[in-house]
């Protein structure tokens, strides 16, 4: 591999760290099923239609007031460090206060969360900017203090332990179930957020084993199949592969990029949520649409930085492939889209072989566009619902975007690159969300209430990271993203611009 190949797919790994399910046998939820969930067969009940104002934490004008109880700080050596005493938060709620009652002011303790995000440490080994002036620890600290200066999450004073993984790590796997670990036996959180990039299936699994709701802050989340199972597991931001699959091919083939006299190959990364979204929902829907997948061609199943060579080697294989087999336009199926949209891309540059693309937003555009060679972007066309990744022109303003800008300055940090805003406003929608629920819930957190709030919530939560800020959680759906728009190769800018109006997701 070249120096700028690897070069450029570290400057990738610092927009997604991704991991893959398969180096990891996939766990069922154990005690928790969809009934004990709250997630009955009837459907759940339909969620109402709240409105009202963006669910973003709101500036206050004493929100720089330091954090009261006891935090744990795993650091960078991920030992836990107790900060203060928090006596209140190890007390069990009294059974008498459950919620429930309308005029009950319901759970009012402190709220265990454990928040894990990315240290992307190969970036600086690299010497890659990532085009980001914060990390993701800066943001998920300030967003505490400011929760617990309006008086916590619904009332409840938030009480964080931090997990880092790190994008050098030899294995995600291993972290994540080290990272289940301290958040289930030494930490005993009530909620987790994760902010990955990354399809967390074994980890959302342990937590589901233990009865802790977890909030994915990641754009990339399995298929059908993966995000059933995992019934205390939802994502403001997040659309799984089964459904970007569908709505990409059925709105290429609309706006004519992909035809029945296409030649159509397909990568599949070789995740089994990977392959078994591509049996059940994209050669299917392709059949339906009369459109023609004359190859599809696996690769490894990508769990780390030292994957990416040989990620590179399956590429080029699968380049040489379509070439001979006159293949004009190419689909991913993968978490790690961008990864392998770069590697394809720069061998298909060396044979000279130039198919135009059918991408997603999980291809991250604002990236891509500048470590792919450029002629191999002239044919790229996609569906997209996460603005600051897909778009190159301003951020487009809205309540939620702008709460959670304002929220952040008044801690001292101030987004200004797309990047920047990328990673601002997933940790706001997160805690917006979680503070959404629990009103709904009455601060309660166990698996059959806390589901249940989050139907109520129907379509009444504004985010800040999704097109338009629109989420629907009704009907037991958890992938939150309720709208999306294509997006093409400008040559006049030699970047990605949204084309025409929004359409469901």
């Amino acid at each position: 591999m070249t120096s700028d190949l690897r070069r450029s797919l570290v400057v990738l790994a610092l927009v997604l760290v991704t991991g893959c399910g398969s180096t990891v046998q996939q766990a069922s939820p154990g005690g928790v099923t969809p009934e004990q969930a709250g997630l009955t067969s009837d459907g759940g009940g339909a969620g109402s239609e709240l409105g009202g104002a963006p669910s973003v934490l709101q500036p206050e004008p004493d929100a720089t007031a330091p954090l009261s109880g006891g935090a744990v700080d795993t650091g960078s050596a991920g030992t836990p460090d107790r900060t203060g005493p928090s006596p209140a938060a190890d007390a069990a709620p009294d059974p008498q206060a459950a919620p429930g009652a309308p005029d009950d002011p319901g759970d009012r303790t402190p709220l265990k969360v454990g928040l894990i995000y990315v240290n992307n440490d190969a970036a600086s080994g690299a010497g890659v900017d990532n085009d980001t002036s914060f990390g993701p620890r800066r943001v998920l600290e300030a967003l505490v203090r400011a929760a617990n200066a309006r008086g916590g999450l619904a009332g409840r004073e938030v009480v964080p332990t931090y997990f880092e993984l790190r994008s050098s790590s030899a294995s995600y796997s291993a972290d994540l179930q080290a990272a289940c670990a301290r958040f289930v036996d030494d930490a005993k959180v009530a909620l987790v957020m994760s902010f990955l990039g990354l399809a967390e299936e074994q980890f959302s699994a342990c937590l589901a084993r233990a009865g802790i709701v977890h909030l994915n802050g990641s754009y990339a989340l399995g298929d059908d199949g993966s995000v059933r199972a995992q019934p205390l597991t939802s994502s403001p931001v997040g659309v799984g592969a089964d459904r970007r699959l569908k709505v990409l091919l059925e709105r290429m083939s609309a706006a004519g990029h992909l035809t029945r006299t296409s030649r159509i190959g397909v990568v599949i990364e070789g995740c089994p949520y990977n392959q078994r979204a591509y049996d059940r929902t994209l050669a299917p829907t392709a059949k339906a649409l009369g459109l023609d997948v004359v190859r599809a061609r696996s690769t490894r199943c990508f769990g780390g930085i030292n994957d990416l060579s040989g990620l590179a080697s399956d590429a080029q294989a699968a380049v040489l492939d379509f070439a001979t087999q006159d293949v004009d336009r190419v689909v991913f199926v993968s978490a790690v889209e961008g990864n392998l949209m770069l590697v394809f891309a720069t061998a298909a540059k060396s044979q000279q072989y130039r198919p135009g693309y059918a991408l997603s937003s999980l291809v991250i555009p604002n990236v891509i566009k500048d470590n792919v060679p450029r002629e191999q972007l002239a044919g790229a066309k996609g569906v997209g619902w996460l603005p600051a990744l897909d778009d190159a022109g301003d951020v487009t303003p809205t309540p939620a975007a702008d709460a959670c800008v304002a929220t952040l300055r008044s801690q001292g940090i101030a987004p200004s690159t797309r990047s920047d805003h990328y990673f601002a406003f997933s940790p706001c929608d997160a805690f917006g969300l979680a503070e959404k629920v629990l009103t709904q819930s009455r601060g309660a957190t166990d698996a059959r209430r806390w589901n249940a709030g989050l139907d109520a919530v129907g379509t009444g939560f504004l985010g800040a990271t999704v097109l338009d800020g629109r989420t629907d959680f009704r009907d037991r759906r958890r992938e939150g993203p309720a709208r999306a728009r294509a997006f093409a190769y400008a040559q006049d800018c030699s970047c990605f611009r949204y084309t025409g109006g929004s359409f469901p997701l």
